[in-house]
């Protein structure tokens, strides 16, 4: 077996989806679902894969770019970003779910960005997806860090609360 080195997932759909794009998809408040509002993206809904966050995200969806504040994992896309939402203070105050939403400038979501990667595959032996998640995070990691000599600001807990201008 060959063992990545490099990032190497495709970011799906368009590449960077909108905050308000992602919200009226999976929180339509409608009873619609998310596959009715947006085919392409609500088929992330359950989806495992990487992440990553942005402010006024340009150029092509990949962790190198400048614009990440924040590259995750996650086993189900759509509840990791409703637990980022909460923590970050998007639907009222503050709650827990998400600990780099609680380094988010509270409430900012306007020029929100996020690029999704799935996992190629989806045969991976549940004992081993947790790893098979992480593995691909610290790619994506590794490929910022090597783009920018520096992590994510928001990967970095000591760095505080990221704030944005208006």
């Amino acid at each position: 077996m060959k063992i990545c080195k490099e990032f190497d997932l495709k970011a799906h759909g368009a590449g960077w989806y909108s905050w308000k794009d992602i919200e009226k998809c999976f929180w339509p408040g409608t009873g619609k679902k998310s596959a009715n509002v947006d085919p392409t993206l609500g088929k992330l809904i359950t989806s495992k894969g990487i992440y990553c966050i942005a402010w006024k995200a340009a150029g092509k969806a990949f962790p190198g770019n400048s614009a990440i504040q924040y590259i995750g994992q996650t086993g189900s896309f759509k509840s990791r970003l409703e637990q980022f939402g909460w923590s970050a203070g998007f639907w009222g105050n503050r709650a827990p779910g998400h600990s780099a939403g609680w380094r988010w400038h509270e409430k900012k979501n306007e020029q929100l960005s996020v690029a999704f990667f799935p996992l190629p595959s989806t045969d991976i032996p549940k004992h081993m997806l947790n790893g098979y998640l992480h593995w691909y995070e610290a790619l994506a990691l590794d490929a910022h860090l090597k783009q920018h000599g520096s992590l994510p600001f928001v990967n970095v807990p000591k760095n505080g609360i990221l704030v944005f201008d208006s």
